[in-house]
């Protein structure tokens, strides 16, 4: 699997000034396919300085969940990371 890219991204207004929330679609590649998915990104800072980002995946997929959303999540963290998220 390989993330190809996050379109339409936006930051919703939160009400917590340590936890920043996303809406995006992810494009996906995968063996057979590419797919696009709804996606949602919440980047929370710790009381003790870590930067954690949780992903959820708005629509089904049709192949393991665990190791997209690990990946995914990862990605975030790197757009994060580099300012690369509004």
């Amino acid at each position: 699997m390989k993330i190809v890219e996050l379109k339409e991204l936006e930051r919703k207004n939160g009400e917590l000034h340590y936890r920043k929330i996303y809406t995006a679609k992810a494009v996906l590649e995968f063996p057979q396919e590419t797919i696009e998915r709804p996606i949602e990104i919440v980047i929370e800072h710790t009381a003790l300085g870590q930067v954690h980002a949780k992903v959820t995946l708005k629509e089904p997929i049709g192949y393991p969940l665990l190791p997209v959303l690990k990946d995914l999540s990862s990605y975030a963290s790197e757009l994060y990371r580099k300012g690369q998220l509004p």
